[in-house]
């Protein structure tokens, strides 16, 4: 496997804010990354993967059929700067005869090769990242670890409520128990209670006849 090559953020940094072009890189695909590809897809191509594990926290890897551009620096915050290559000849023949390839069911003939990411070029460009939000990783945020004794004081705390709300209802049940009781007794009215319902009836009876006389003209008795 070929190994990682250093890169100083601060030299990428100068280089951004100086006008300057962004570094060259020599990449080397063998023949895991050819065979591990995915076909006709512009991030998961022997390119970019080879991209991307060559050259440290690179992220966004994007092989188009003319340019290669990918991000330098934090995924996580989408921080970096952003580097844009022309596709090398040498890599755009062997992704598209891998494509056509596998298009057709065929054993893949690609061979290992070697290309050059040109910083001299006119047409390789260096930017810093634009931050976009939707793509800013939100970080994780991981339960609290609780302990047997916080547990039992919870567990006890969460039992004497449960107790006492049992004991508020039983309460309440045996209150509406003995109103039930206490109407059950008063159901049968005494001589006492039906005394105001007769006087209310009687003189209720007696308006109702003295406008009656009046009406009819007779006198009062």
């Amino acid at each position: 496997m070929p190994r990682k090559r250093t890169i100083n953020m601060d030299d990428l940094t100068q280089r951004v804010l100086n006008g300057e072009g962004p570094p060259s890189f020599r990449i080397k695909v063998d023949r895991r990354l050819i065979l591990t590809s995915v076909p006709m897809h512009a991030r998961h191509c022997m390119v970019a993967n080879a991209i991307r594990e060559q050259i440290p926290n690179s992220y966004s890897v994007h092989v188009s059929g003319d340019f290669c551009r990918f991000n330098i620096g934090d995924d996580r915050l989408v921080t970096g700067v952003r580097l844009s290559y022309p596709m090398p000849a040498i890599a755009l023949v062997n992704i598209e005869q891998y494509d056509d390839e596998m298009e057709r069911h065929v054993e893949c003939t690609v061979k290992p090769f070697q290309f050059n990411l040109d910083g001299r070029q006119p047409e390789s460009t260096i930017s810093f990242v634009k931050k976009n939000k939707s793509r800013v990783m939100r970080p994780t945020i991981v339960p609290e670890e609780r302990d047997e004794q916080s547990e039992t004081v919870e567990q006890v705390a969460s039992e004497y409520v449960g107790q006492v709300v049992m004991a508020a209802s039983k309460a309440s049940d045996e209150a509406v128990s003995s109103d039930e009781t206490v109407s059950s007794d008063d159901s049968e009215p005494s001589e006492m209670d039906e005394t105001p319902i007769r006087c209310k009836y009687r003189r209720y009876k007696g308006l109702v006849a003295m406008k009656t006389r009046r009406r009819k003209g007779a006198p009062r008795p």
